[in-house]
């Protein structure tokens, strides 16, 4: 050994000697600070036992040994209760001192935008999200270029640009219920000058001209708001009238009233008032007298004149009233402007061109019982109604070019999409439409069929308009994302940027964490955030904490089905009974007859059903006089039958420890029937008769309703279901105008954490209501959990929030996490969180 070693190895061997003698010191000054507090924690004045119990606790976990050490040698019983609370109070120090860390951070779902809209020259495009978030988009890149952050609370649903593509419009339908404007060169906001404040139950239009039009119905204000993108300005322009027509520059837009005369009831006379929509001034009136009706397709396109059918001729009266009013045509039905001409339909099945009176084209026998004929973006619709092979009467549409009369297509049962025009106003101005039969998809543009594709159904709704025009392209809705249609270029697709879909619910399985969104779930790999599965909502199911999915199974999750606890066995409802097979697909599927006759009103007919909590059972509702059928699943052996009862049928549950069937019916009086699994009776217990109960839930061994509307403040009432009695009831203030809909029971079984919208409160099934445990926005759902230990987790509006089990008292805040979703890992050690369309994994350091 050098001498250079010999030093440092003497040096060391005096820094571990100090370093010992410190420890050892500490451990002689803990020790003794024990001891002190040991001898008050057995004194016998209160306020001294709970100071030594504090002091004990402060020291953390380097206490936590030793009084673990003299609980194992005290043989008082009291002195080792009062140990016990100070390793009690140890732990809920230990709790609140831990922050939570993000473990990772991912966006698992994409959806369909929530509206869409082109500029006119095609340039700019703007899709809505599920995030609140718009994009503006340059379609010759196909990149976002600037990305709009609207707050969540903005209830926007309608996109529009204006005339030149500087401003881009949406109508918010939310809390301001006002149009919004940002400029397109930099996505800042505009500021628009406000009138009146639009009430609920608008009707809208985005026109692609300056123009924003909310249609005000109400008994008492039935008028029209305008707002100019540009500059900025808002005004009532007609009461009592109905909207009629905008011309195609957008300058003049024309509104109907019509009143009858009672001495001529056949009759009626029609008032047109047609203004000019930059100065807000009346620029004509027209009054009419006639046995037609006015619709949209009336006015010119230029606002000069107005057209009517009435008596089978048609009438046009120029806004010129220096000009004489014309009558020409016979057997007409109704009519459309295309330019300067007019398109009428016959009741012999043709269909005329006219121009200042005369007939210029003509084709007959365009469709059988014609009736509605309109045009838009130089294509004619005409509609006539026939009988199908179903012997059921529907609507045939002929489409036809308004330059040539060349029929384009024909098809029936359709939906438009796109402008939309035909059903509301007679002037486009797009340059196309798309249409959406049960037989193919046509998209037209610039007044000829440009595609044709089988169709598609990429809306649930198809009246929403998911195509959306401008120049020579179009947008369209598919699936998770909006395509880009280059029309010029033989219909050339290309995807636009995909948005994050807002998740709404998280629930933790043994298998991962599913997320839901409004219409698609993921299942995510925990541990990375990787996405496993991806489908409909519907597919996906949560069985005593495992996943699973229902595609496998052939079951449409918009059908009534039901789900053994443990996963085992799959029933789903049919017209005629329930067929039962086994989750992983083996064995033939079987079918359990049910009584539902055909006189079965619909909630009798696809009535509730339930497995047992061991999956050994299956009770359905069956029959129109509310029975109820019990079958041995694995046999499909009918081992009861419950009923008939007085009225109908609410809901079934079985108790998991006794196998004990529970039911409830739609009566005055709201009672609980309970029977056992042969079907013997067991007695009913009435809920007290305080208000209407609502929500039962039967949770572990206790049955639940929330009772509202009655005498004195809303309340839970709770029945032990293995200690049958009256039910108990507990007054909960904080449930005033709230629905029950999530209950989460603690590891005890005894206490539970009740999530209502807007309130999630602390409850022990012994002693009633503990207190509320915080606010919650009123769209959550699931923002509460057990952790190891009992204790418990709450997402509220102040942010991420730690309760101590036994007392529930709050012990940790962190207002940086919030969001809208949470759910804690089966383990109780990790927590996931939703905030718009990201989730995070959280644990505790």
């Amino acid at each position: 050994m050098t001498a250079s070693q010999g030093t440092a190895r003497v040096c060391v061997l005096a820094i571990a000697t100090l370093t010992a003698s410190i420890v050892c010191a500490e451990d002689a000054d803990l020790s003794a600070r024990l001891e002190r507090e040991f001898a008050r924690l057995a004194d016998e004045d209160p306020a001294m036992r709970e100071a030594a119990v504090k002091a004990i606790a402060r020291e953390g976990r380097s206490a936590e040994g030793p009084v673990r050490r003299r609980m194992e040698t005290e043989k008082d019983i009291e002195a080792r209760a009062r140990l016990g609370l100070v390793l009690d109070r140890i732990a809920m120090y230990e709790l609140g001192a831990r922050r939570w860390q993000a473990d990772w951070e991912k966006a698992p779902l994409t959806a369909g935008p929530v509206a869409m809209a082109l500029s006119i020259d095609g340039r700019l495009a703007a899709t809505l999200g599920e995030d609140s978030n718009i994009l503006l988009i340059e379609t010759a890149t196909r990149q976002a270029i600037h990305t709009i952050e609207v707050h969540p609370d903005t209830r926007i649903r309608q996109l529009a640009f204006n005339a030149a593509g500087s401003v881009l419009l949406g109508l918010d339908y939310g809390g301001t219920k006002s149009p919004r404007a940002w400029r397109t060169s930099d996505g800042r906001s505009l500021r628009l000058e406000r009138g009146k404040p639009l009430p609920n139950g608008i009707e809208t239009w985005l026109g692609q001209s300056d123009l924003v039009l909310c249609w005000r119905r109400e008994s008492t204000d039935r008028s029209l708001l305008i707002w100019v993108a540009d500059p900025s300005g808002v005004v009532d322009v007609a009461c009592n009238e109905h909207l009629e027509a905008i011309s195609e520059d957008g300058r003049r837009i024309a509104f109907a009233r019509s009143d009858r005369d009672p001495e001529r009831p056949d009759t009626k006379e029609i008032t047109l008032s047609v203004y000019d929509t930059s100065t807000r001034k009346r620029i004509r009136r027209i009054r009419l007298t006639t046995a037609g009706n006015l619709f949209p397709g009336n006015l010119s396109p230029d606002a000069s004149a107005v057209a009517i059918v009435d008596s089978g001729r048609v009438r046009v009266r120029s806004l010129d009233k220096k000009r004489p009013e014309i009558t020409f045509g016979t057997g007409a039905v109704n009519l459309a402007w295309s330019g300067s001409e007019i398109i009428s339909s016959h009741n012999d099945g043709a269909i005329r061109w006219w121009r200042a009176g005369v007939m210029v084209r003509e084709v007959k026998d365009a469709l059988d019982n014609l009736r509605w004929v309109s045009v838009s973006d130089g294509v004619v619709r005409a509609s006539g109604r026939f009988v199908d092979e179903r012997e059921r009467e529907v609507d045939r549409y002929a489409f036809l070019s308004a330059a040539t009369g060349e029929l384009l297509t024909r098809q029936h049962d359709v939906h438009f999409g796109g402008v939309s025009r035909f059903r509301w106003f007679k002037n486009s101005l797009r340059r196309g439409f798309v249409v959406f039969s049960r037989e193919k998809t046509c998209v037209f543009h610039a007044g000829r069929l440009v595609s044709t594709r089988p169709f598609v159904e990429y809306f649930d709704d198809p009246w929403w308009n998911p195509t959306v025009f401008g120049g020579d392209a179009a947008v369209v809705r598919q699936d998770e994302c909006a395509v880009l249609h280059d029309l010029a270029a033989g219909d050339a697709t290309a995807e636009l940027p995909r948005q994050g879909a807002r998740i709404l619910r998280l629930e933790w399985t043994r298998d991962g964490l599913i997320a839901y969104s409004e219409a698609r779930a993921a299942l995510i790999d925990t541990a990375d955030g990787r996405v496993l599965k991806k489908d409909a909502d519907e597919q996906f199911a949560t069985v005593s904490g495992r996943f699973l999915d229902l595609t496998p199974l052939e079951i449409d999750g918009g059908r009534w089905y039901a789900v053994s606890a443990d996963g085992a066995w799959v029933a789903v409802r049919s017209e005629t009974g329930v067929v039962v097979r086994r989750a992983d697909g083996s064995g033939e599927k079987r079918l359990l007859s049910i009584e539902d006759g055909p006189e079965a009103s619909a909630w009798e007919a696809w009535g509730p059903f339930v497995f047992s909590a061991d999956g050994s059972l299956l009770a359905a509702a069956s029959g129109r006089q509310g029975c109820i059928a019990v079958w041995e699943t694995a046999t499909g052996r009918e081992a009861a039958r419950i009923g008939p009862f007085d009225h109908s049928i609410d809901r079934v549950a079985i108790e998991g420890k006794q196998r004990m069937i529970l039911v409830t019916l739609d009566a005055e009086k709201d009672s609980l029937l309970r029977f056992s699994s042969d079907g013997t009776p067991l007695g009913k217990v009435d809920w007290p008769s305080r208000g209407y109960m609502e929500n039962l839930v039967v949770q572990g061994r206790f049955a639940l309703a929330h009772a509202y509307g009655g005498k004195g403040p809303p309340a839970l009432f709770v029945l032990d279901l293995q200690e049958p009695g009256a039910p108990q009831g507990y007054p909960v203030p904080e449930l005033e105008g709230t629905v029950i809909n999530r209950i989460h029971e603690a590891p005890d079984g005894e206490r539970l954490i009740v999530e209502g919208c807007g309130e999630v409160l602390a409850f022990s099934c012994r002693t009633g209501f503990l207190r509320s445990l915080g606010s919650v926005a009123a769209d959550s759902d699931g923002i509460a959990g057990f952790l190891e230990g009992g204790h418990a987790v709450v997402l509220t509006q102040a942010g991420l929030t730690l309760l101590y089990g036994p007392t529930w008292e709050e012990l940790a805040r962190d207002p940086a996490i919030h969001g809208q979703a949470l759910a804690v890992s089966p383990d109780g050690r990790l927590i996931a969180v939703a905030c718009g369309t990201r989730v995070t994994i959280y644990s505790p350091r």
